[in-house]
């Protein structure tokens, strides 16, 4: 029932997504170009949430995740006010559209600080046994052309051996099969775990773009308030 359940959601989800493709290319022919925002920002929404749920299910949620959904709401909400909306409604929204968009920036960057913030306490909270990791493997992606791996650790552990892999891609780390190092692992849920070294090099890039996201926009209203 599962197997049955799961080709029937491929079914739906190929015939929206092409159906909504040929929506697209229909509305920008007969000059709907609201329509045609509003479809763009549910492909954004629809992904997005989809990559937060995968992300959230494999125990590596990435909070700059949040901005594609963020992107698409944004989209669909403009467009609906610009297709249905009054005259007055679209002079008003042209009006703080800044506001909204750099708005928008400020609420990205404070949720992925603030959520970057809880995952990694979370993590020290729960994983507080450190153990000796050895890296027996490495997976390997490749994203637009470079190269990020995730290491594959071995650990002994109540008796046996086990080998975790937590599927975090980074190509700032330069592992190497064979290397051990120390890694903190929940002592209930041993799939549980962190390695410092790759969590505060994660942890570092998520507060950069967080606080780059907040600063910028809020410099940006005050200039467009200043001298717009």
């Amino acid at each position: 029932m599962k197997k049955v359940g799961m080709i029937l959601l491929s079914i739906v989800f190929l015939a929206w997504f092409f159906a909504s493709m040929g929506a697209m290319i229909y509305c920008s022919r007969h000059d709907m170009g609201a329509i045609v925002v509003i479809l763009f920002g549910q492909y954004f929404l629809v992904f997005g949430t989809i990559a937060i749920i995968a992300n959230v299910k494999s125990h590596s949620f990435k909070p700059i995740i949040l901005l594609f959904p963020l992107i698409g709401i944004c989209a669909m909400i403009g467009g609906c006010i610009y297709q249905f909306g009054t005259e007055e409604i679209i002079k008003q929204l042209e009006k703080i559209l800044p506001d909204l968009i750099l708005g928008a920036f400020i609420a990205c960057g404070a949720v992925i600080v603030v959520v970057t913030y809880l995952n990694a306490s979370k993590k020290k909270k729960n994983c507080t046994l450190c153990v000796n990791a050895k890296i027996v493997d490495k997976l390997v992606h490749v994203r637009d052309g470079a190269t990020v791996t995730s290491p594959v650790y071995e650990v002994y552990y109540r008796g046996e051996m086990q080998r975790l892999c937590d599927q975090v891609f980074t190509n700032m780390d330069k592992c190497e099969i064979g290397d051990v190092r120390e890694i903190y692992i929940n002592p209930d849920r041993p799939d549980e775990f962190y390695d410092p070294k790759i969590a505060f090099a994660g942890n570092a890039i998520a507060y950069v773009i967080g606080f780059a996201f907040f600063g910028f926009s809020i410099f940006g209203i005050l200039m467009y308030h200043l001298y717009g």
